[in-house]
């Protein structure tokens, strides 16, 4: 059967890239920092079956830039795929200098497919990557004026602004770009005959499926996890998450991406998004879904999230070459409470 090396396995999006590959008979082998993340990562939700039935194994990196080459040449060369789910560089805005966000990010990309050019096992390479790489998130949504964006855009801002301070705040965007990039440049200049698609994604919001408990859940931190907690977890009265992002992209649609993508050898730059959202819309569905939980979801101002006309993402290619169909925002809400539920929250 063929195998699927993924960067990443610990994070929200990687067990959903993992279900379709697991689904159509493919072995994973997911790549993490430590034994103990590698062995939480086996008892995840997500990855549970999979790894009863051996389907699931991991490799310890504790560094994917600094690894040698012969190293990751050895680890690539029982894999048919790739996929870098890895987040490239960490969101972490008291850095104090780019490299922080280059080394994780467009290094770590350089080092492991220049080691790929030379498996020629090696088929299809995906790359997750950010919203941010493409338009400037730390404008507010309004300053878009309704830009429609493509798979054409990216930011204008390049690794020589980033050495100038002043341009700190966009460090985390300026990796998220030329990790992109860099990946193409590593095609052509190997003249590797393995595919390259790049996905630049929206917010992730979706099922939860990558804890292994209700106390995971609960102590969650990241960025996609964490206001999930307090929308459907904060209580009737609670508040609603703060509203950074006018699209989300549903983590099972990335997932159709990539194994698509993988599976048919395609090549390019995909923009994913599953539309529009607001916290106050994601909660009406939820309790909308599960009248029965009214108590433990925060109810907001019911109808008065506005999903106004700020800018969108042409995410059409991804639907007439890859065949993605994206879910529903009601689909998504419900979901995500069952995935909850799953872990074992709302028990009485």
């Amino acid at each position: 059967m063929p195998t699927l090396l993924i960067t990443g396995i610990t994070s929200y999006l990687a067990p959903h890239i993992c279900e379709p590959f697991l689904r159509a008979g493919w072995d994973i082998v997911g790549v993490v920092r430590s034994k103990a993340k590698g062995e939480a990562v086996l008892k995840s939700v997500g990855l549970r079956e999979g790894v009863k039935e051996g389907k699931v194994r991991y490799e310890v990196v504790p560094d994917l830039a600094t690894l040698g080459e012969k190293q990751w040449v050895e680890i690539l060369g029982v894999v048919d795929a790739i996929c870098l789910a890895h987040s490239p560089s960490p969101m972490d805005f008291s850095a104090k200098s780019y490299d922080h966000f280059r080394s994780p990010s467009v290094d770590a990309v350089k080092v492991i497919l220049t080691a790929a050019s030379k498996v020629d096992r090696i088929r299809a390479v995906t790359l997750v990557a950010s919203s941010s790489g493409v338009l400037n998130i730390l404008a507010g949504p309004d300053e878009h004026a309704g830009k429609i964006y493509t798979a054409e855009d990216y930011i204008p801002w390049t690794e020589e602004d980033a050495i100038d301070p002043f341009h700190s705040g966009h460090w985390y965007s300026i990796s998220k770009k030329y990790g992109e990039l860099a990946a193409f440049r590593v095609k052509k200049e190997t003249g590797s005959s393995w595919s390259l698609a790049t996905f630049p994604t929206e917010r992730i919001l979706g099922p939860v499926t990558h804890l292994s408990s209700l106390a995971d859940l609960k102590k969650a931190q990241d960025p996609s996890t964490a206001p999930l907690v307090q929308a459907l977890l904060g209580g009737k009265d609670g508040e609603l998450p703060f509203e950074f992002n006018p699209l989300y992209v549903d983590p099972r649609d990335v997932a159709q991406a990539v194994f698509s993508a993988t599976s048919s050898h395609a090549n390019g730059r995909f923009l994913l998004t599953s539309g529009k959202v607001s916290y106050q819309h994601f909660v009406d569905y939820a309790r909308k879904a599960r009248p029965d939980l009214g108590e433990w979801i925060v109810k907001g101002k019911e109808g008065e999230g506005v999903l106004r006309d700020v800018y969108g993402f042409d995410a059409g290619e991804s639907e007439r070459v890859l065949g993605v169909k994206y879910h529903t925002l009601e689909e998504t809400a419900r979901d995500t409470v069952a995935s909850f539920e799953k872990l074992g929250a709302y028990a009485p």
